[in-house]
């Protein structure tokens, strides 16, 4: 991991603090927990956003709840939090069609 070598470069001694930005995989998930029990780490901000394939899932979706909301919510221009309701409302319902299955 990243924050694992930065540390090691910079050495274990230090206390840090982590901002996570930009766009992961969707399926990617951080463990945090252990990174701050390993090291001497005071804060962990993840600001990372999922990286969702919105025409991908829409195809998947044309009739359904997910693809009614991409349809309702994504536009051109998005404010930060239009994103983030995009982003949240997209995961929780892949999410619960994961759990239905």
């Amino acid at each position: 991991m990243k924050i694992t070598q930065e540390i090691q470069n910079r050495g274990g001694e230090n206390i840090y603090r982590f901002r996570i930005r930009g766009m992961r995989d969707p399926d990617i998930t951080f463990d945090l927990d252990m990174l701050s029990a390993r090291f001497k780490i005071l804060e962990i901000i993840d600001e990372s956003e999922p990286q969702y394939n919105f025409s991908a899932l829409f195809a998947e979706h044309p009739s359904d709840m997910i693809g009614f909301f991409i349809q309702a919510l994504q536009k051109p221009e998005m404010s930060g939090v239009e994103k983030k309701a995009l982003y949240y409302g997209i995961n929780a319902l892949l999410r619960t069609t994961d759990e239905r299955s």
